[in-house]
């Protein structure tokens, strides 16, 4: 949770309305800064992150969308930490975003003539596609090659964006989502 700009106490809040699990002020405190001592080009991204969103009230992603943040310089602590979360989060979650829809649209035709198969649903990252059994596998391949090579090599073409690090698509095959095993 501290990779998307959590703080300490919001994290304490968490672990115990999600989990049950009770931590004291210091043990968050400690929780938090050990994640940043393991990962210090994090803590300088969000750093960074911030200061561009008080220079500009707004955040601009790698493919250019623009989020603005009029609360960034906000006297309410609480409006301010969101604003600063949202500087943080919005090019990560908004390229993850935006790369789903390319994949949706390039592999859509293909999946339907090829494997009779169809999307029906995205949740956040996520596909999924309703595929007659016997061309699961071979549907849940090409979806893969199609979000981890093609996507990034379109990402480059059309936008000029590449990516340093893997795209890694997990394929799962079931019977209905949630349940089923990883290919």
């Amino acid at each position: 949770m501290f990779i998307y700009g959590m703080w300490w106490r919001t994290f304490k809040a968490y672990a115990f309305d999600s989990y049950g699990v009770v931590v004291s002020d210091k043990e968050a405190e400690s929780f938090r800064k050990t994640f940043f001592r393991q990962f210090p080009e994090l803590e300088y991204w969000h750093k960074q992150a911030k200061n561009e969103a008080r220079m500009y009230s707004q955040v601009v992603t790698p493919l250019g969308r623009i989020r603005y943040l009029p609360n960034i310089e906000s006297t309410d602590k609480e409006l301010q930490g969101r604003a600063e979360r949202q500087a943080i989060n919005t090019p990560v979650q908004s390229t993850a975003s935006d790369m789903l829809v390319l994949a949706m649209h390039m592999a859509d035709d293909c999946i339907e003539a090829d494997y009779g198969a169809r999307i029906v649903g995205e949740v956040h990252d996520a596909l999924l596609i309703d595929c007659p059994e016997e061309h699961a596998v071979k549907c849940g391949l090409y979806v893969k090659y199609v979000m981890e090579e093609i996507v990034t090599q379109e990402l480059a073409r059309l936008f000029g964006v590449v990516l340093d690090v893997p795209i890694i698509a997990d394929i799962t095959i079931g019977k209905g989502w949630g349940i089923g095993k990883a290919l």
